[in-house]
């Protein structure tokens, strides 16, 4: 992969920083691959994912972060 391939593949997460770098936003990035799928559905991956690749379910860290600000803030 040539250097200028690789920066237009690299994905920084901050579209400030995208912009400013000249870089293709992650959006549109998410936008071309979902397309590319529906279009063309033998590029989808055919194997199962293991449940360790699904990462880290935010919702009862988000609940519980969302509790105990609750608490706090009517025990002040």
């Amino acid at each position: 992969m040539t250097g200028s391939q690789l920066a237009t593949q690299a994905s920084l997460g901050e579209p400030r920083l995208e912009r400013r770098l000249r870089l293709r936003p992650s959006y549109v990035r998410m936008v071309e691959e979902v397309t590319a799928l529906r279009l063309h559905p033998e590029l989808r991956p055919i194997d199962r994912s293991s449940p360790r690749d699904h990462g880290l379910p935010l919702g009862p860290v988000l609940l519980l972060l969302v509790a105990l600000t609750t608490a706090a803030a009517l025990l002040a």
